[in-house]
């Protein structure tokens, strides 16, 4: 009996460390996805500079709460968390809660409030980008043989997750970094429900991908996008199941869109309609 080829790891690149399961989009988040091409290293910095501070992160909590979602460890419990805010008008400062329900603003006196409110966060770009490029090389791991390690994004992407230099060749504006909340009625939210994560990697030709977009659990995304390159909706787009299984074929987004419509069960007028919209 031959030996296993050693396992290379997807976020440093290394050959030989020993293998960990890695959540790739991160369990706070309701995702169900793992890897174990990730090292124990990479896994544990990763928990450590990205996962952990991205998960008491405003950005981060306002629209999951928004979304409804929901950590694997507590399935049960509805998301929820309340911020300072001030009434524009007049500088008087609020609470505001976010729960699935919307956005309630009161007043020390439990007075609800119905003014036009702010909310003042930090906005640490560079903590999303490092969870962005995570992701994507994480769902990479899912998708593609040890070779595309050496491609210039792999290697630009690990750059990103550890803090690196930015590839100017790859992202020659610089790279926004943000989080958000998909419209309930957005196509993809339809199509991928709560299980199903969709991955893009836009490309100038059918070899090289150049850029990365991201679904997952049908409710938030975030993204790496090339100049010139709209998304989502050109390119090619493969849908990860969370549970395990063979790698899924590339598909076009629009007919991937429509099949995973179907398979909920959605009729054709009910498709069509959604496309009007």
């Amino acid at each position: 009996m031959g030996r296993s080829k050693p396992m290379r790891c997807f976020y440093c690149g290394a050959t030989g460390e020993s293998a960990s399961e890695e959540h790739v989009p991160s369990q706070f988040l309701g995702s169900r996805l793992k890897t174990r091409r990730v090292c124990r290293g990479c896994n544990i910095r990763a928990a450590r500079e990205i996962d952990d501070r991205l998960a008491d992160y405003l950005m981060v909590k306002m629209p999951k709460a928004l979304a409804d979602v929901r950590s694997i460890k507590h399935q049960g419990k509805e998301p929820s968390f309340e911020a300072d805010a001030t009434i524009s008008a007049t500088g008087e400062r609020v609470r505001v809660q976010f729960t699935p329900r919307g956005r309630e603003a009161r007043r020390l006196s439990g007075e609800t409030v119905h003014d036009v409110i702010e909310v003042r966060y930090g906005f640490d770009s560079d903590l999303w980008i490092q969870f962005t490029a995570k992701v994507a090389l994480g769902c990479a791991a899912k998708l593609f043989p040890d070779e595309w390690l050496d491609e210039p994004l792999a290697r630009a992407l690990r750059s990103l997750l550890w803090r690196g230099p930015i590839d100017n060749s790859i992202w020659p504006n610089g790279i926004p970094g943000w989080p958000d909340e998909l419209d309930p009625e957005h196509p993809a939210r339809q199509a991928l429900g709560n299980e199903r994560h969709m991955i893009g990697l836009l490309a100038n030709d059918e070899e090289t991908p150049s850029a990365f977009a991201l679904l997952f659990g049908g409710q938030i995304t975030c993204g790496l996008p090339l100049p010139g390159l709209a998304l989502p909706g050109s390119g090619r787009v493969w849908v990860l199941d969370w549970r395990p299984g063979d790698p899924p074929q590339a598909e076009d987004y629009d007919s991937a869109i429509e099949r995973l419509l179907r398979d909920r069960e959605w009729s054709t007028s009910q498709i069509d309609r959604l496309k009007a919209g």
